[in-house]
């Protein structure tokens, strides 16, 4: 159970690294910080927009509790089930490194929506 919980975009000041996809958010670039306390353990993690944006739409559509592999299995079943690569089995990108993958949850600059 969540005890507490805040979030907050930021630009980064220094290097951190996506709890989600493991890829380096450099300075100046915009993430997402969260901290909290979940079951008595504290935990911070910084995700990157995309990952984030990703994230947020998952707990949208359960009721905001996920592990990893469940976001794994949502981003291919929004994007891969109908790439040719994937039908192929010809892909071998990491699932959240991969360019459509990235691009379909990467949030739009003028802050529409990417459904």
């Amino acid at each position: 159970m969540m005890e507490f919980y805040n979030e907050r975009h930021c630009k980064a000041r220094k290097q951190h690294t996506c709890e989600c996809c493991k890829k380096t958010i450099k300075p100046g670039e915009e993430y997402c910080y969260q901290a909290g306390k979940w079951e008595g353990d504290f935990f911070t993690r910084c995700y990157c927009l995309t990952c984030d944006n990703l994230v947020y739409e998952y707990c949208s559509e359960v009721d905001n509790e996920f592990d990893y592999s469940e976001i794994y299995d949502y981003a291919r079943e929004k994007v891969c089930y109908g790439c040719q690569q994937y039908i192929d089995d010809d892909c071998d990108e990491d699932i959240l490194l991969c360019p459509k993958v990235r691009e379909h949850f990467t949030p739009k600059k003028d802050g529409a929506d990417n459904a």
